[in-house]
């Protein structure tokens, strides 16, 4: 696994990340639509926010984002969940 600072061009697979894990969570009301959510994460997440991804063979499984001070985000893929991602160094 990889994690690096995320770069605007990571803006679509974050935002793809943000809306399977969402679709996950019956429990939790999802307000905005597929397109709003899109354009959050690449008009303000990634502009405004220390953003970090973690990669698994190229692909962005999981996302941090931090701003004023606290971690505003953490967001692991749909299909990454449950592979015991925090135990690994």
């Amino acid at each position: 696994m990889n994690i690096r600072a995320a770069e605007w061009g990571d803006a679509d697979a974050i935002a793809g990340l943000f809306l399977s894990a969402l679709s996950g969570m019956t429990y939790h009301p999802q307000p905005y639509s597929d397109a709003e959510t899109r354009d959050f994460v690449k008009d303000v997440l990634i502009p405004n926010n220390e953003v970090w991804v973690a990669e698994e063979t190229g692909r962005v499984v999981g996302f941090a984002g931090f701003g004023d001070g606290f971690l505003r985000h953490l967001w692991v893929h749909r299909t990454d969940q449950d592979r015991g991602w925090a135990r690994r160094s």
